[in-house]
Order: structure tokens, then C-alpha cells, then sequence
């Protein structure tokens, strides 16, 4: 099984340019049953699965767990948008603010499978997760009210959090440096 993770570069270069050649041979055999949009995203899932691998099989590659995350889901969600709900694939007018999470989906599962746990990537990650879920409440009519009393709405919230972040500056210091201890013994783990 390790080895299997060990693979050269070379070798995967050429698996990708052999997925290349086939599906180009579909394509050219089965023009009208083999579309294009199915081609990009599977193309597209090759490295993302490849990435997302890598990721978490290597400490020192843990960054690549961003793309390869992001990549997937959102290759996988298209796919699965595109084959079921909508073949004609032109129509992401309610649904396109998903693409919003696919990113914040990359920096959490990062943020969770590093040791060191930064602020600076769960911070955007939570802004993309929660700018797109609303951004997807409006444009699908579940939240039917204007978008500028949202952002009028937007400034007491944050106000608070900065009051309650002032209130409990300490205990979060506190959590934070229990978190890293607990995330370092649980990593002793998983040395590669």
C-alpha cells in the first residue's frame, strides 16, 4: 500500500496524458453521447483526486489539500448538478454561489489536518462558507428580503463579535493553546 504512494512524477505525467489520448478517442468514437463539460470535469477530478492524496499522505504537502478539496467538490457537485438536475448545463442562475463554498470546503479540511492551526486560513474559510450559504439564501427566494438591509444587518453582527472576542480574549488564548496540544500528540500518530 505505501508503495502505491510512491509513484514518480514521470509515471503520473504520463497516466495523465494517456486519460488525455482516451478520452480524446471517445470523443472522436462517440461524438454525440460523450459531451465536453463531462470531459473538463473528469479531467479536472484527475489532479484533484491526485492532490487530495498527496495532501494527506505527506506532512510536508499538507497545502495541497487546499486545491485538491476545492477541486473535488466542486467537480463532483457540477457533475452530479449537470447529470441529475440540469443536462443542459447552461442554467446555474439560483445555484451559483455554491461555487463560494467549494474554496471554504479546501481551507477547513486544511485547517483541520495541519498541527499548526493558523487564523489566517479558518478566518476566510468561514467567510466564504457563510458569504456563499446567504448569497444562496437569496438567490434562491429562501430569504426574500432586500440585499442592503442584509448588509445594514451585517454591521451590528460584527460589533458583537468584536464585543465578544474582547470579553473572551483570555479563554480563547486558553482553548487555543489546549487545542495545540492535544493536536500535537494526536500527529505522533501520524508520522510519516
Amino acid at each position: 500500500m505505501k508503495n502505491l504512494f510512491n509513484i514518480k512524477t514521470s509515471k503520473i505525467i504520463g497516466f495523465y496524458i494517456f486519460t488525455v489520448g482516451l478520452i480524446i478517442l471517445f470523443k472522436l468514437l462517440f461524438l454525440e453521447q460523450f459531451k465536453i463539460i463531462y470531459i473538463a470535469l473528469f479531467l479536472l477530478i484527475l489532479p484533484a483526486i491526485d492532490f487530495t492524496v498527496r495532501g494527506f499522505r505527506k506532512k510536508k504537502r499538507r497545502s495541497f489539500l487546499i486545491p485538491g478539496i476545492t477541486f473535488l467538490t466542486g467537480c463532483l457537485f457540477f457533475l452530479v448538478y449537470i447529470f441529475f438536475f440540469n443536462p443542459n448545463y447552461g442554467s446555474l442562475i439560483k445555484v451559483w454561489p455554491v461555487i463560494g463554498i467549494f474554496p471554504a470546503l479546501g481551507l477547513i479540511t486544511y485547517y483541520i489536518f495541519t498541527p499548526k492551526r493558523d487564523p489566517r486560513i479558518i478566518v476566510p474559510a468561514i467567510f466564504f462558507l457563510f458569504l456563499s450559504i446567504v448569497l444562496l439564501f437569496f438567490t434562491t427566494g429562501i430569504i426574500n428580503f432586500k440585499f442592503r438591509y442584509f448588509l445594514l444587518l451585517l454591521l451590528p453582527f460584527m460589533v458583537i463579535l468584536v464585543g465578544l472576542y474582547l470579553l473572551f480574549n483570555n479563554e480563547i488564548k486558553n482553548i487555543k493553546k489546549n487545542i495545540d496540544k492535544n493536536s500535537d500528540k494526536k500527529w505522533k500518530f501520524f508520522k510519516v
